[in-house]
Formats: C-alpha cells, sequence, structure tokens
C-alpha cells in the first residue's frame, strides 16, 4: 500500500461519527420522539444540546453512552454501527461543509439550505467545530433541495468557501 492509499484515520472517524449520529437521529425520528423525549427516557445527566452533538457527529461518545441511547431507542448497538460503518465504508467521496458559513451565505442556488442551517448552528454547543463531513447520500438530499444535482451542490458549496473539496476514503482529494 503506498502512502498515497493509506486512510486519513481522523477523516474516516469524523465521517463515521457524523454517518452513527445521523443513524441515532433516525432511530429517534422513526419512534417519534423530539430530542428532549429520548433525553427524558434516559434518565442520564445529558442534555438536548449534548444528544444533539452527537447526532450531528461533532462530539464523539463512549460505548456506555451509545448502550444507553440504544437501549432508550429499541435498537441494537450493533445495527446502528453496522449501518453507520456502510454509509462511510460504502460511500467513496465526502465533503466537509461549515454549517456556519452555509447559514450565512448569500448565493441564490444555496438559499433553501440557509434555515437548515442555522438551526443546525443554534443546536452546537460553545466550542463545537461547525465544519462536518457528509457523505454521498447527505449531499444528495441537500441537493435535491436546491433542485440541483450532487455534483453542481459541490461546486457551489465549494466555489462559495462553505466546504472543502470532496475527499475519497483514501484520504485524497477527488478531482
Amino acid at each position: 500500500m503506498s502512502e498515497s492509499e493509506i486512510p486519513d484515520i481522523n477523516t474516516e472517524a469524523e465521517a463515521f461519527l457524523a454517518a452513527l449520529g445521523d443513524e441515532l437521529r433516525r432511530a429517534r425520528e422513526r419512534r417519534g420522539w423530539t430530542r428532549q423525549d429520548l433525553v427524558d427516557r434516559l434518565g442520564a445527566d445529558i442534555s438536548t444540546n449534548t444528544l444533539a452533538t452527537y447526532e450531528f457527529g461533532t462530539r464523539g461518545m463512549g460505548l456506555a453512552r451509545l448502550f444507553h441511547l440504544c437501549l432508550a431507542l429499541d435498537v441494537r448497538p450493533r445495527d446502528l454501527v453496522e449501518r453507520a460503518w456502510d454509509r462511510v465504508v460504502g460511500s467513496d467521496t465526502f465533503v466537509y461543509v461549515d454549517l456556519a458559513r452555509l447559514a450565512r451565505t448569500t448565493a441564490e442556488r444555496l438559499r433553501p439550505l440557509r434555515p437548515w442551517a442555522q438551526l443546525r448552528v443554534d443546536e452546537l454547543s460553545d466550542g463545537d467545530r461547525t465544519e462536518v463531513p457528509f457523505i454521498a447520500d447527505a449531499l444528495d438530499s441537500m441537493a435535491a433541495l436546491c433542485r440541483i444535482d450532487r455534483v453542481e451542490l459541490v461546486d457551489e458549496l465549494v466555489s462559495n468557501g462553505i466546504a472543502r473539496q470532496p475527499h475519497n476514503r483514501t484520504g485524497g482529494v477527488d478531482t
């Protein structure tokens, strides 16, 4: 394996955290629960803001916390982790998007994403990163909101300084 083929572990881990958080959010929403509903059911020392950072993948969590969340959601941790793993490993490309910049953008084509991005920024705790990785299916959903395709979305995000160049799983920049 050449040096250019060695994956960037931090980048892969961040993409996995984002996918795992999204799977947590989906499990919660399938039950029709708000974040507060889940926090109430946990009976643990966790705030809705902390839960939001887990769901956005901006904060990691220990196995015990993941276990408690899954127990409250009545999902098997293995299933949640497997779905997140498949999303990251099965996806060739991800893009880092700065949610704060997206919320403030004046780019007309990205306008439909501004309210969503602002909600995400508002739910972050002080000191949390606003730049988060998005994998292909998340980018497809964002593109659909803007009525453009994924390639156009990524071009628009990068050209407006909202996202970094797309990265592949081996750490290289896609061209």
